[in-house]
């Protein structure tokens, strides 16, 4: 297997990258959890304490919200930080598009500018610093897509099965 040098461009995805989870994780803990959101998290502390509450339709947001809570602390900030890692995630997305696109430049350049949109987007920033969102079901839906369209079924599988179990 050969293993290739990162490029220009693979840094500036990087960059790209690094600057959505910044975005989202910073301060992410601050604010209090409203009503909404701490009806999703109560669910995901019940099933980290050992009880059995009712699962919503939130069920990926839940269990991985409760082992979260069960191997650190109940915190806003851990209540938060499944839908933040989605929306971070959600600017790779043209980094994955990349091999469709071809040789052209201009079209690499204009991935570049859409990463850096979804990265900096203040509405899914905001929806990806919401507990409970459904911004893991976006942004899994939407690399299940990529995914299959570089016919990567194996992966396009995985993403679309969190992408169900992410919300409706």
């Amino acid at each position: 297997m050969r293993i290739r040098s990162l490029t220009f461009e693979d840094g500036l995805y990087l960059f790209i990258f690094g600057l959505a989870l910044a975005l989202r994780l910073f301060s992410l803990g601050a604010a209090p959890l409203t009503d909404a959101e701490a009806s999703w998290a109560l669910q995901a502390l019940d099933l980290a304490r050992g009880e059995q509450p009712q699962i919503g339709a939130q069920a990926a947001y839940v269990l991985l919200t409760s082992l979260s809570f069960a191997m650190f602390n109940a915190s806003n900030f851990f209540a938060r930080l499944l839908p933040a890692l989605a929306g971070g995630l959600l600017a790779l997305l043209p980094a994955l598009l990349r091999p469709l696109l071809g040789s052209s430049s201009r079209l690499r350049w204009i991935g570049l500018v859409l990463a850096l949109g979804l990265a900096v987007d203040p509405g899914l920033v905001s929806l990806s610093r919401t507990a409970g969102s459904l911004m893991p079901a976006l942004a899994f839906s939407t690399l299940a897509l990529a995914l299959f369209a570089r016919r990567e079924m194996v992966w396009a599988g995985i993403t679309a099965g969190l992408a169900l179990l992410a919300g409706p």
